[in-house]
Formats: C-alpha cells, structure tokens, sequence
C-alpha cells in the first residue's frame, strides 16, 4: 500500500516536473519547423489570406462536372443544376488568353507550343500546369507561371468550405439553399490543398543545390581551420605558463565581443587587395575572425577540468608534452572539441553579413544569402518558397545537434569527475 503510494506520487511529481515541461519545450522547438513545413506547401490563395487559420492547410470545394450528374441523377431541379453550372471549375487557354500573353511579351516560340492546349479544356489549375509543364519543360513552366495565372481562363478553381458555401448561397438563392444544401454539399468535391510548387521554384528556378554546396564547403572549411587553430591556443593558455598568457585569453575573450558588423568593414579592404572577392575563399578566410575566439574560449574551459595528473603521468613515462597532448588530452577531451565544432559549423553555416558584403555572383551565395536576395523581388515575397529554403536550410543543422546530443551534453558537463 505504501509502496504503491510511492510510486503514484512519484509519477505526478514526474509529470509536474519532468513530462509537462519536456513536451513545452519540444512543443516551442518543433514549432517553427512545423510553420516553415506548412507554408511552403499551402497555396498562394491561402498562403495570402487573413480571413482562414494560418496553422493548416485547408481543402478546397468545387462543383465538376461530375458533381452535376451526380446532382442531376440525385434528383436536383433544372434550374438549380443551371446556377450551380455557372461555378463549375474549369482551366484552359483561350485565343483571348493567347492575346493577352502576346501582349504580355512572351516569345512567339512558347505561345505556339501552347496553342496545343487550346482546344483542351481542364478540370484544375495543377493538371491545366501539368500540362504545360509537359509541354514547356519544367523551368520554362515555372518561368511564365505567373503569366499565365494572370491570363489564362482559371474558373472557379475551389475555396475553403466556409466560403464555398457563402458563394452557393448567393448563387442558388437564400431560400432555396437551406432545403438542399446536405444534397449539394455531400455531391460537390473536395479536394486537398497541398502543392509542391514553391519546393519546385526553390529547386528548378533558383540555384539552391548550389547555395546548399557552397554553404556546406565553406561551413566545413571554415570550421576545421577554426578547430585546428583553437584547439592548439586552448590547450596552451589552459596547461602552458608563459609571459602575457592571461593577457593573451584575456584579448581572445575581448576579441570575441567585438560585434561582426565592425570587423567587416576593414576586412573587406584586406580581401580586396587579396583579389578574393566575390570567392568562398573570402568567407574561409573571414569566418576564422570570430570562430577561433569563440572555439578558443570555449575549450580552455573545458581543458581546465581535465585533470593535469593525466598528462603528468604520461610525461613520466617518457611522452613528450605533444604526445601527452594527441594521445592523452584530446581523446579525453573530444566532447569539448565536438562541442565547439557544432557551435562554429552552425555559425558559419547561418551568417549572412559577411556572406553578402564579399559574394556578389548568384553562382557563388550561400543559403542565406541566395535565398532572402533570389526569392524577394522589390516588395514581392515569394513566401513558400522562402519557408521552403528555410526549411531546409534547418534539417542539416537540427541533425548535427541530434547525432552529436550526446557529446555536447558532455561538454557541458565537463571532461573528468571526481
């Protein structure tokens, strides 16, 4: 009975303590990716609405022309089969459509390969593109979508339920609706919202493969030199006693508060004179200035808990101080060095400042760069498709802090206990 007792309070005391927090925090991690999933697969017509909930994608209603005969045979009066034939949905290309992207400036050589599609007529706007897509290419399909969203015969193509039904309303009548709407509505189809256009303007018309290359070389470059160099200043000002060695640590400590947007401007004249420009290796050579302090400071810390009996040890047994370093300490302290290769593989891999000042070729940008100049034209907002290079932009990221948890929890705790 007591035991029992024990083990009820012990789990309330849990779920107070442990569950309810830990499913907050994973509730406020998940989150913005579960946003940035969302948006980058929702429609423009909702993506653009205030008048629907941003936190899913809804499914559009439309009347076909299968729903007609299904009315029809249903029983539904002529003349209400009439009103409802005026919504039915329907995409195609018109002499009228063909004129307007004449005048739109669209080559003569895709205005005739879309004259196959004139005489077809389609149910939805995804298989009317479909079409265009088999006819155009895939980039070419992208490029004139906007055009022929503009100009193209694109009726009635299906709204969220709510406002399907205010439009039913206005058109059968106020009166006559409420006696058949179970009727109307259990014939109509619905159909699911979700569309991978914005993950295909990410990946057909931009250079984003290319962004992803570049940030992942300069990232990993970046951060092994970072490593190489702040693994070395580590050790020697945590285990080392020379003149100016905490003035040194000091300088590194001060050296890592000074913001980047000051560093920049006198290291765009070195990286000029050095005819770097418009290079990775302009952002190799500049990521170092505030990822070897960070690294540096970083690992002295963890340093200092290892204890200097080990390597002391070792220099009794005839190591020299390198191999008591490359042997003895780094083995020990590997979670440190994973630790602070994370924290400078994610720097580099988010910056943006340095990555704009000295990268001007589209070619050559990086993910963050690449996507906010590429998918914002003036004041238009290629919003899918930006959450979409935000996403993932974030999966490398999230899976170095998941594969390599264990070994940063360590870091944080320290090398040896006791």
């Amino acid at each position: 009975m007591a035991l029992s007792a024990r083990v009820g309070e012990t789990y309330k005391k849990r779920l107070i303590i442990f569950y309810i927090p830990m499913f907050m925090f994973l509730t406020a991690m998940l989150f913005p990716f579960y946003w940035m999933m969302i948006s980058s697969i929702k429609p423009d017509r909702q993506l653009n609405s205030n008048r629907i909930s941003p936190f899913f994608v809804w499914p559009r209603y439309v009347v076909t022309e299968q729903s007609l005969i299904d009315l029809k045979e249903a029983g539904l009066p002529e003349e209400i089969l009439a009103k409802l034939a005026k919504i039915k949905a329907r995409a195609r290309l018109t002499d009228k459509s063909l004129v307007k992207l004449h005048k739109a400036r669209v080559p003569p050589e895709i205005i005739s390969k879309l004259e196959r599609l004139k005489d077809k007529e389609f149910i939805y706007e995804r298989d009317f593109f479909r079409a265009v897509k088999k006819e155009l290419g895939a980039r070419r399909s992208i490029w004139y979508r906007s055009q022929l969203l503009r100009n193209a015969e694109l009726k009635n193509q299906g709204v969220i339920k709510e406002r399907f039904v205010k439009i039913l309303k206005r058109k059968v009548g106020k009166k006559q609706f409420p006696q058949y709407e179970s009727l109307i509505m259990k014939h109509v189809e619905s159909r699911h919202s979700f569309t991978l256009q914005h993950w295909e303007l990410l990946f057909v018309d931009t250079l984003f493969n290319r962004w992803a290359w570049n940030t992942f070389f300069i990232a990993t470059v970046s951060t092994a030199i970072s490593l190489f160099c702040a693994v070395l200043a580590g050790y020697s000002l945590s285990r080392l006693k020379y003149p100016g060695s905490t003035t040194f640590g000091i300088s590194i400590f001060v050296t890592y508060l000074v913001p980047p947007t000051l560093l920049f401007i006198p290291l765009v004249d070195v990286v000029a004179k050095l005819n770097l420009l418009d290079s990775p290796w302009s952002l190799i050579l500049t990521y170092p200035t505030f990822l070897i302090p960070f690294s540096t400071w970083l690992l002295m810390g963890y340093f200092k808990t290892i204890p200097k009996e080990l390597e002391e040890c070792a220099r009794i047994d005839g190591a020299s101080r390198w191999q008591a370093m490359v042997k003895i300490i780094l083995p020990v302290s590997m979670p440190g060095i994973l630790s602070a290769g994370i924290f400078s593989f994610t720097l580099s891999w988010n910056e943006f400042l340095y990555a704009l000042v000295f990268i001007a070729s589209p070619i050559q940008k990086t993910i963050p760069v690449g996507v906010t100049s590429e998918l914002i034209k003036g004041d238009v907002f290629y919003w899918g498709s930006l959450m979409a290079g935000a996403l993932f932009g974030s999966i490398p990221i999230a899976f170095v802090y998941s594969f390599f948890v264990e070994n940063y929890v360590s870091a944080m705790t320290g090398a040896v206990k006791g």
